[in-house]
């Protein structure tokens, strides 16, 4: 549990095929339900697809943003992470990463159909996985973009 002035970073850890991940999933949610009065906002990061651990985290969400990139890969997730999102009712939008390489056409179809928002595109940048790979704050007008959008939410 690390805090800061403004923000605190809850990090919790399973490792692949782990059969206690729910448990641990479940846990972490109810922890989040008895400290959520004093946030703003809880954000829950997930690993990528549509298994039982992104089920959970989705449960009981009111917004799930979605990271996706302009590929076919990414075109397939982001349709199959829709219809999950579009079945439990939640609400959601869409975050493009990578997002001056590939083609944007192919995801704009699914974009359309699930009605989402896109409310930000982050370039593939090596400044960016620079940052990244180092455990460094991403500086990048890209990245602002997603905070001003969360902070015009509330």
């Amino acid at each position: 549990f690390n805090k800061s002035e403004k923000i605190d970073l809850l990090s919790a850890e399973t490792e692949i095929g782990y059969e206690e991940a729910g448990i641990v999933v479940n846990r972490l949610k109810e922890f989040l339900h008895k400290i959520e009065k004093n946030y703003d906002y809880v954000l829950v990061d997930t690993a990528p697809g549509t298994h039982c651990n992104v089920i959970a985290a989705l449960k009981d969400s009111d917004l799930a943003l979605v990271v996706t990139e302009p590929t076919p890969l990414g075109k397939h997730d982001l349709e199959l992470i829709l219809k999950l999102i579009k079945s439990l009712g939640i609400k959601a939008r869409v975050i493009i990463n990578k997002a001056n390489i590939g083609n944007k056409k192919i995801i704009e179809k699914i974009l359309r159909k699930y009605k989402t928002e896109v409310i930000a595109e982050i370039p593939y940048r090596k400044s960016i996985l620079k940052a990244y790979s180092s455990g460094k704050q991403i500086k990048d007008k890209a990245i602002q973009k997603i905070a001003e959008w969360l902070r015009n939410q509330s």
